[in-house]
């Protein structure tokens, strides 16, 4: 799961095309409650996000394991992705 900035200029690739759009949708993914089988990794490609228009900065009830673990990372490495405004988030592991 891949969260894509808002505007893109350039052509997108086939890895950005199979991506989603938001946040909010790669978590709602992430089953609720405890992970029992897979882990979850949530790719931001580089930029700056927003929290403004469709931006729900609210996550919730999902616990990651040490073995299942839930994981929001930069795609591109450390300090490529940039969350703008912060997020709200209540009872998650």
């Amino acid at each position: 799961m891949t969260r894509l900035p808002d505007q893109v200029d350039a052509p997108m690739t086939p890895r950005q095309l199979a991506t989603l759009r938001t946040l909010s949708a790669a978590w709602s993914r992430v089953p609720q409650g405890e992970l029992q089988t897979t882990g979850y990794q949530i790719n931001l490609l580089a930029g700056e996000y927003a929290c403004e228009g469709d931006c729900i900065n609210y996550f919730d009830e999902r616990m990651g394991t040490y073995q299942f673990p839930i994981i929001i990372r930069a795609a591109d490495g450390p300090g490529t992705a940039t969350l703008l405004g912060g997020l709200n988030i209540a009872n998650v592991r």
